[in-house]
């Protein structure tokens, strides 16, 4: 999101559900802030908009690396394949009978997935994935080397390498910038 002058208020990741409904999904820690931008935005611009926050009741697991699509594979009969599933793309789907939203990213910088779900789901969810994983050798990891991999694909985090002093060019968002795209501006 920008300011008025056009700088980064915040970074989110926007995903169109279904016509007319969005799901944006932003860090733990930007949570209330970046609500209250959006509803204050909302009012300000007369928008007719419903705004739900489902931080409560839903839960996200993301799997990434070399094997990411091989092991949730096991667990679909989606097709997860890069021409099917491109990056960036959110996809409602069941894995191992669980419902989830899949969005094709991952801040790690590798092939990978966050999947949203029911909050009582996951448990079920990553034993799930966890035994479906066992030949590949699948394990959890944590926030520093979470860190450590996205400063080595150059992936910019809110509040260390970019905030609301910078457009987002000079915050390095290139890839992320499409001035030709038509896109719900509040």
């Amino acid at each position: 999101m920008l300011t008025p002058r056009g700088k980064v208020y915040a970074e989110l990741t926007v995903s169109q559900l279904y016509p007319g409904e969005f799901m944006l999904v932003t860090g733990s820690g930007s949570e209330l802030h970046d609500l209250r931008w959006i509803e204050e935005e909302v009012v300000r611009g007369g928008y007719k908009a419903n705004i739900e926050n489902m931080t409560d009741e839903m839960g996200v697991l993301g799997v990434a690396g070399p094997y990411a699509r091989h092991v949730l594979q096991k667990l679909t009969t989606e097709d997860l394949s890069d021409s099917s599933f491109k990056f960036l793309q959110s996809r409602h789907l069941k894995l191992s009978d669980i419902a989830v939203t899949a969005i094709r990213i991952s801040y790690t910088g590798e092939l990978g997935w966050e999947l949203y779900h029911r909050k009582e789901d996951a448990v079920a969810l990553y034993s799930a994935i966890m035994e479906a994983g066992q030949k590949e050798q699948i394990d959890n990891f944590g926030t520093y080397a979470l860190n450590a991999l996205r400063l080595e694909k150059g992936f910019r985090a809110w509040g260390a390498e970019m905030n609301c002093d910078a457009n987002p060019l000079e915050a390095g968002l290139e890839y992320f910038i499409k001035l030709n795209k038509v896109c719900l501006c509040l």
